[in-house]
């Protein structure tokens, strides 16, 4: 029994030393072009919208609070809008952001349970996959769906510590979620300017 209770004080310390070595590193996915919105059309656009976050199906009040931060920072910033508002208002135009959290739990469980007993020699990994839905509805009516998909993988390892430099994993998902924002602007602007979207007063 003293060996055995030797041996797991060993573990423990060994566990314990490595610590300060062990590192947690997301990477973005880059399923989608990287888009910055410098440059869009100022179609004056005026509009309310609201926000949804679903984590495996299930409503994530403080995602989506980072969600609506994401939302209107972008939005505000593209100069494609004369107004925007958070909520379902009296605007004209009505956009409906819901992003969808999902990914392989069962896999990541197993991955991390298989790192733990190997003391995160072996890596644990999981991944984000975002799924961006922005429906438009203009006098109550809806217009137009758009849907984006993009992911987040993060690693978990003895030693990756020199890699966290960089890797944040809530400035790396802030990073693509904002991403996928812009793509749905670049589109948004493409087809308000072709007229395949006529919801919008002539560009300015």
């Amino acid at each position: 029994m003293s060996r055995i209770l030797a041996c797991i004080a060993v573990a423990i310390s060994t566990a314990l030393a490595a610590l300060p070595t062990l590192g947690c590193a997301s990477f973005a996915g880059r399923e989608l072009p990287e888009r910055n919105i410098a440059g869009l059309t100022k179609h004056g656009l005026d509009i309310d919208y609201e926000t949804e976050w679903l984590t495996f199906g299930r409503p994530n009040p403080n995602a989506r609070d980072l969600l609506s931060r994401s939302v209107r920072s972008v939005l505000e910033e593209s100069g494609i809008f004369s107004g925007v508002t958070q909520g379902k208002g009296d605007a004209p135009h009505h956009f409906h952001f819901t992003i969808k959290n999902e990914g392989n739990l069962g896999l990541a469980t197993f991955l991390g349970f298989i790192s733990g007993l190997s003391l995160t020699i072996i890596p644990a990994y999981a991944r984000d996959d975002y799924i961006l839905t922005v429906d438009i509805s203009s006098a109550g009516q809806p217009v137009k769906r758009y849907e984006y998909k993009d992911h987040l993988s993060t690693w978990i390892q003895l030693f990756l510590v020199v890699a966290m430099a960089g890797h944040d994993a809530a400035a790396v998902g802030d990073d693509v979620r904002s991403n996928m924002l812009r793509n749905f602007l670049h589109d948004l602007d493409r087809d308000l300017s072709s007229g395949e979207l006529p919801i919008a007063p002539p560009p300015q």
